[in-house]
Protein backbone atom coordinates (compact mmCIF):
# COMPACT_ATOMS: atom_id res chain seq x y z
CA UNK A 1 0.00 0.00 0.00
CA UNK A 2 2.76 2.11 0.82
CA UNK A 3 5.96 1.57 -1.39
CA UNK A 4 8.12 4.72 -0.42
CA UNK A 5 7.72 3.33 3.07
CA UNK A 6 8.05 0.05 2.19
CA UNK A 7 11.30 0.96 0.84
CA UNK A 8 12.66 3.00 3.48
CA UNK A 9 12.05 0.12 5.65
CA UNK A 10 13.73 -2.40 3.60
CA UNK A 11 17.07 -0.58 3.68
CA UNK A 12 16.92 -0.85 7.28
CA UNK A 13 16.51 -4.70 6.75
CA UNK A 14 18.85 -5.02 4.20
CA UNK A 15 21.54 -3.34 6.69
CA UNK A 16 20.67 -5.64 9.23
CA UNK A 17 21.93 -8.48 6.78
CA UNK A 18 24.70 -6.60 5.83
CA UNK A 19 25.79 -6.30 9.51
CA UNK A 20 24.88 -10.23 10.32
CA UNK A 21 27.89 -10.80 7.15
CA UNK A 22 30.28 -8.71 8.24
CA UNK A 23 30.17 -10.25 11.64
CA UNK A 24 31.72 -13.60 10.05
CA UNK A 25 34.16 -11.55 8.49
CA UNK A 26 33.17 -10.68 5.23
CA UNK A 27 33.55 -6.66 5.77
CA UNK A 28 35.69 -6.18 2.72
CA UNK A 29 33.51 -7.35 0.27
CA UNK A 30 30.53 -5.10 1.22
CA UNK A 31 32.61 -2.15 0.45
CA UNK A 32 31.90 -0.08 -2.56
CA UNK A 33 34.17 -0.61 -5.37
CA UNK A 34 35.82 2.98 -5.10
CA UNK A 35 36.38 1.54 -1.83
CA UNK A 36 38.23 -1.50 -2.59
CA UNK A 37 40.15 0.35 -5.64
CA UNK A 38 41.28 2.36 -2.34
CA UNK A 39 42.36 -0.31 -0.27
CA UNK A 40 44.47 -1.94 -3.14
CA UNK A 41 46.13 1.28 -3.96
CA UNK A 42 47.78 1.74 -0.21
CA UNK A 43 48.30 -2.37 -0.07
CA UNK A 44 50.62 -1.70 -2.98
CA UNK A 45 51.88 1.45 -1.26
CA UNK A 46 53.06 -0.26 1.27
CA UNK A 47 50.80 1.86 4.36
CA UNK A 48 52.08 1.25 7.33
CA UNK A 49 50.53 3.63 9.45
CA UNK A 50 46.51 4.67 10.00
CA UNK A 51 45.03 7.14 12.21
CA UNK A 52 41.96 7.42 13.22
CA UNK A 53 40.21 10.59 14.59
CA UNK A 54 36.89 10.15 16.66
CA UNK A 55 38.05 6.44 16.73
CA UNK A 56 34.81 5.98 19.51
CA UNK A 57 32.77 5.50 17.00
CA UNK A 58 34.68 2.13 15.95
CA UNK A 59 32.73 -0.05 18.69
CA UNK A 60 30.14 -1.53 15.77
CA UNK A 61 30.07 -1.80 11.62
CA UNK A 62 33.34 0.44 10.69
CA UNK A 63 35.15 -1.59 13.60
CA UNK A 64 34.69 -4.80 11.83
CA UNK A 65 35.71 -3.12 8.37
CA UNK A 66 39.02 -2.17 10.32
CA UNK A 67 39.71 -5.22 11.38
CA UNK A 68 39.42 -6.78 8.14
CA UNK A 69 41.25 -3.93 6.40
CA UNK A 70 44.18 -3.91 9.23
CA UNK A 71 44.53 -7.66 7.85
CA UNK A 72 44.38 -6.77 4.61
CA UNK A 73 47.51 -4.26 4.38
CA UNK A 74 49.31 -6.28 6.66
CA UNK A 75 48.75 -5.38 10.00
CA UNK A 76 49.56 -1.19 9.66
CA UNK A 77 50.32 0.42 13.12
CA UNK A 78 46.53 1.70 14.47
CA UNK A 79 46.77 5.22 16.51
CA UNK A 80 42.79 6.33 17.51
CA UNK A 81 42.19 9.99 18.80
CA UNK A 82 38.81 10.79 20.45
CA UNK A 83 37.70 12.67 23.28
CA UNK A 84 34.72 10.71 23.84
CA UNK A 85 34.85 7.42 26.26
CA UNK A 86 32.84 4.83 23.74
CA UNK A 87 29.66 3.61 24.29
CA UNK A 88 29.04 -0.11 25.24
CA UNK A 89 25.91 -0.65 26.04
CA UNK A 90 24.00 -2.58 23.37
CA UNK A 91 27.09 -3.18 21.44
CA UNK A 92 28.26 -6.74 20.83
CA UNK A 93 30.57 -8.86 22.70
CA UNK A 94 33.16 -9.09 19.97
CA UNK A 95 32.73 -5.58 19.20
CA UNK A 96 33.59 -4.71 22.32
CA UNK A 97 36.62 -7.21 22.61
CA UNK A 98 37.61 -5.93 19.00
CA UNK A 99 38.05 -2.11 20.20
CA UNK A 100 39.53 -3.13 23.02
CA UNK A 101 42.37 -5.27 21.08
CA UNK A 102 43.27 -2.33 18.60
CA UNK A 103 42.96 0.48 21.15
CA UNK A 104 43.02 -0.76 24.81
CA UNK A 105 44.10 1.25 27.98
CA UNK A 106 44.75 4.71 27.01
CA UNK A 107 48.45 5.57 25.92
CA UNK A 108 48.22 9.56 25.94
CA UNK A 109 46.15 11.82 27.34
CA UNK A 110 46.19 15.59 26.76
CA UNK A 111 44.90 17.46 30.44
CA UNK A 112 42.03 20.12 29.27
CA UNK A 113 43.58 22.51 31.41
CA UNK A 114 47.39 22.58 29.47
CA UNK A 115 44.78 22.42 26.17
CA UNK A 116 43.00 25.58 27.18
CA UNK A 117 46.48 27.43 28.03
CA UNK A 118 47.73 27.14 24.74
CA UNK A 119 44.96 28.52 23.22
CA UNK A 120 43.47 25.53 21.76
CA UNK A 121 40.30 25.08 23.41
CA UNK A 122 37.97 27.88 24.49
CA UNK A 123 37.49 28.30 28.11
CA UNK A 124 33.88 28.01 29.54
CA UNK A 125 31.32 27.40 32.35
CA UNK A 126 28.08 26.19 32.45
CA UNK A 127 25.85 29.04 33.65
CA UNK A 128 21.96 28.09 34.10
CA UNK A 129 20.25 31.07 34.91
CA UNK A 130 16.21 31.49 35.45
CA UNK A 131 14.27 33.58 33.61
CA UNK A 132 10.20 34.11 33.19
CA UNK A 133 8.89 34.34 29.59
CA UNK A 134 8.26 37.46 28.19
CA UNK A 135 4.35 38.08 27.42
CA UNK A 136 5.08 37.24 23.60
CA UNK A 137 7.18 33.99 24.58
CA UNK A 138 4.29 32.59 26.88
CA UNK A 139 1.53 33.26 24.23
CA UNK A 140 3.57 31.55 21.71
CA UNK A 141 4.17 28.46 24.09
CA UNK A 142 0.22 28.88 25.18
CA UNK A 143 -0.98 28.46 21.41
CA UNK A 144 0.97 25.19 21.12
CA UNK A 145 -1.63 23.56 23.23
CA UNK A 146 -4.33 24.17 20.30
CA UNK A 147 -1.58 23.88 17.61
CA UNK A 148 -1.91 19.83 19.31
CA UNK A 149 -5.65 20.13 19.56
CA UNK A 150 -6.09 20.98 15.69
CA UNK A 151 -4.09 17.70 14.81
CA UNK A 152 -6.01 15.70 17.02
CA UNK A 153 -9.37 16.86 15.51
CA UNK A 154 -7.95 16.51 12.15
CA UNK A 155 -7.11 12.46 13.29
CA UNK A 156 -10.68 12.37 14.67
CA UNK A 157 -12.37 13.24 11.67
CA UNK A 158 -14.50 11.03 9.57
CA UNK A 159 -12.89 10.81 5.83
CA UNK A 160 -14.47 10.28 2.33
CA UNK A 161 -13.85 7.46 0.87
CA UNK A 162 -12.22 8.73 -2.64
CA UNK A 163 -10.96 6.70 -6.08
CA UNK A 164 -7.29 5.69 -5.85
CA UNK A 165 -7.05 7.34 -9.68
CA UNK A 166 -9.39 8.93 -12.54
CA UNK A 167 -11.16 6.81 -14.24
CA UNK A 168 -9.22 5.62 -17.41
CA UNK A 169 -10.88 5.36 -20.73
CA UNK A 170 -10.42 2.21 -22.66
CA UNK A 171 -9.45 2.75 -26.23
CA UNK A 172 -11.85 0.91 -27.92
CA UNK A 173 -14.83 2.92 -28.96
CA UNK A 174 -17.72 0.76 -27.86
CA UNK A 175 -16.29 0.07 -24.62
CA UNK A 176 -17.42 1.86 -21.40
CA UNK A 177 -15.61 4.02 -18.81
CA UNK A 178 -13.97 1.56 -16.65
CA UNK A 179 -13.39 3.17 -13.26
CA UNK A 180 -11.12 1.80 -10.06
CA UNK A 181 -12.68 0.56 -7.15
CA UNK A 182 -12.77 3.15 -4.50
CA UNK A 183 -10.12 3.09 -1.69
CA UNK A 184 -11.00 3.01 1.77
CA UNK A 185 -10.08 5.78 3.62
CA UNK A 186 -8.73 4.94 7.42
CA UNK A 187 -11.16 5.18 10.09
CA UNK A 188 -11.24 8.17 12.58
CA UNK A 189 -8.70 7.37 15.57
CA UNK A 190 -11.21 7.03 17.97
CA UNK A 191 -13.11 4.53 16.47
CA UNK A 192 -9.88 2.35 15.34
CA UNK A 193 -8.73 2.88 18.80
CA UNK A 194 -12.09 1.23 20.07
CA UNK A 195 -12.04 -1.51 17.78
CA UNK A 196 -7.78 -2.18 18.64
CA UNK A 197 -9.25 -2.74 22.26
CA UNK A 198 -12.38 -4.63 21.24
CA UNK A 199 -10.21 -7.07 18.96
CA UNK A 200 -7.14 -6.88 21.64
CA UNK A 201 -5.05 -6.24 18.62
CA UNK A 202 -1.16 -5.26 18.85
CA UNK A 203 1.36 -4.86 16.35
CA UNK A 204 2.52 -8.42 17.04
CA UNK A 205 -0.76 -10.21 17.04
CA UNK A 206 -3.87 -10.73 18.84
CA UNK A 207 -3.67 -11.42 22.55
CA UNK A 208 -6.07 -13.44 24.41
CA UNK A 209 -6.75 -11.50 27.36
CA UNK A 210 -6.82 -7.64 28.68
CA UNK A 211 -4.13 -8.39 31.14
CA UNK A 212 -2.06 -10.01 27.80
CA UNK A 213 -2.58 -6.99 26.11
CA UNK A 214 -1.53 -4.32 29.16
CA UNK A 215 1.14 -6.17 29.94
CA UNK A 216 2.58 -6.49 26.10
CA UNK A 217 1.96 -2.37 25.84
CA UNK A 218 0.99 -0.53 29.27
CA UNK A 219 1.39 2.32 27.50
CA UNK A 220 -0.93 2.09 25.19
CA UNK A 221 -3.30 0.07 27.57
CA UNK A 222 -3.35 3.61 29.64
CA UNK A 223 -3.25 5.91 27.00
CA UNK A 224 -5.96 4.44 25.02
CA UNK A 225 -8.46 4.18 27.96
CA UNK A 226 -7.79 7.93 29.00
CA UNK A 227 -8.27 9.33 25.70
CA UNK A 228 -11.29 7.09 25.21
CA UNK A 229 -13.42 7.81 28.37
CA UNK A 230 -12.46 11.22 28.20
CA UNK A 231 -15.00 11.42 25.32
CA UNK A 232 -17.11 9.60 26.35
CA UNK A 233 -16.68 6.64 24.64
CA UNK A 234 -18.10 3.19 26.37
CA UNK A 235 -15.43 0.76 26.29
CA UNK A 236 -15.72 -3.18 25.04
CA UNK A 237 -16.81 -4.89 28.59
CA UNK A 238 -13.31 -7.48 28.88
CA UNK A 239 -11.53 -3.54 29.03
CA UNK A 240 -11.76 -2.19 32.75
CA UNK A 241 -12.42 1.94 33.02
CA UNK A 242 -9.50 3.88 34.76
CA UNK A 243 -10.30 5.47 38.07
CA UNK A 244 -12.37 9.00 37.27
CA UNK A 245 -9.70 10.48 39.59
CA UNK A 246 -6.87 9.32 36.74
CA UNK A 247 -9.09 10.74 34.40
CA UNK A 248 -9.50 14.36 36.19
CA UNK A 249 -5.92 14.74 36.80
CA UNK A 250 -4.59 17.55 34.88
CA UNK A 251 -1.98 15.54 32.85
CA UNK A 252 0.17 17.72 29.98
CA UNK A 253 -2.49 16.37 26.73
CA UNK A 254 1.53 15.52 24.85
CA UNK A 255 2.01 13.43 27.90
CA UNK A 256 -0.63 10.71 27.30
CA UNK A 257 -1.81 11.19 24.09
CA UNK A 258 2.01 10.25 22.60
CA UNK A 259 1.67 6.79 22.81
CA UNK A 260 -2.35 6.76 21.05
CA UNK A 261 -0.83 9.28 18.19
CA UNK A 262 2.20 7.11 17.69
CA UNK A 263 -0.23 3.95 17.55
CA UNK A 264 -2.29 5.21 15.03
CA UNK A 265 0.16 7.08 13.09
CA UNK A 266 2.58 3.98 12.53
CA UNK A 267 -0.29 0.83 12.28
CA UNK A 268 -2.94 2.40 10.93
CA UNK A 269 -2.69 5.83 8.65
CA UNK A 270 0.95 4.57 7.10
CA UNK A 271 -0.46 1.18 6.99
CA UNK A 272 -3.86 2.44 4.74
CA UNK A 273 -3.88 1.48 0.80
CA UNK A 274 -5.43 5.35 0.79
CA UNK A 275 -2.84 7.97 -0.71
CA UNK A 276 -4.42 10.76 1.33
CA UNK A 277 -4.35 8.43 4.36
CA UNK A 278 -0.36 8.26 4.09
CA UNK A 279 -0.10 12.01 3.44
CA UNK A 280 -2.15 12.44 6.80
CA UNK A 281 0.56 10.74 8.57
CA UNK A 282 3.44 12.52 7.20
CA UNK A 283 0.98 15.98 7.92
CA UNK A 284 0.94 14.69 11.34
CA UNK A 285 4.36 13.46 11.99
CA UNK A 286 5.61 17.04 10.83
CA UNK A 287 3.45 18.91 13.12
CA UNK A 288 4.01 16.98 15.89
CA UNK A 289 7.94 17.56 15.66
CA UNK A 290 7.42 21.11 16.29
CA UNK A 291 5.25 20.47 19.11
CA UNK A 292 8.51 18.02 20.55
CA UNK A 293 7.39 14.84 19.98
CA UNK A 294 9.27 12.72 17.23
CA UNK A 295 7.38 9.78 15.42
CA UNK A 296 10.07 6.89 13.97
CA UNK A 297 9.45 4.21 12.56
CA UNK A 298 10.20 2.05 15.73
CA UNK A 299 7.86 4.22 18.59
CA UNK A 300 8.15 7.86 19.69
CA UNK A 301 10.63 10.17 21.20
CA UNK A 302 10.78 13.51 22.72
CA UNK A 303 12.50 15.78 20.47
CA UNK A 304 14.09 19.53 20.17
CA UNK A 305 11.08 21.77 19.23
CA UNK A 306 10.54 25.27 18.42
CA UNK A 307 8.81 25.91 22.23
CA UNK A 308 11.97 24.11 23.99
CA UNK A 309 14.13 27.19 22.01
CA UNK A 310 12.31 29.72 23.06
CA UNK A 311 11.67 28.77 26.87
CA UNK A 312 15.40 27.83 26.35
CA UNK A 313 16.70 31.39 24.88
CA UNK A 314 13.78 33.13 26.51
CA UNK A 315 14.51 36.93 26.42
Amino acid sequence: HNPDYFEKRMRVYRKAVRDAAILKGNALEMLHDSSQETLENFKQLGLGLIILDECHHLMGHWGRVLADAHDYLDQPVIIGLTATPPDEKGKHPEDIDRYNDFFGPIDYEVPIPAVVKDGYLAPYQDLAYFVRPTPEELSYVANTDDQLQLIMETLCTSRITETDAEPESKTSPDSETEELPPVERAEPMQDWLLQVLTNLDLPSGKVEDWATFERRDPALAQASRLFLQERDVPLPAHVPPLSGDLIEEDIPRLNYWAPVLDRYIRHRLRRSPSQADQELAQQAIDQLRLLGLQITETGCQACASPVGRVIAYSR
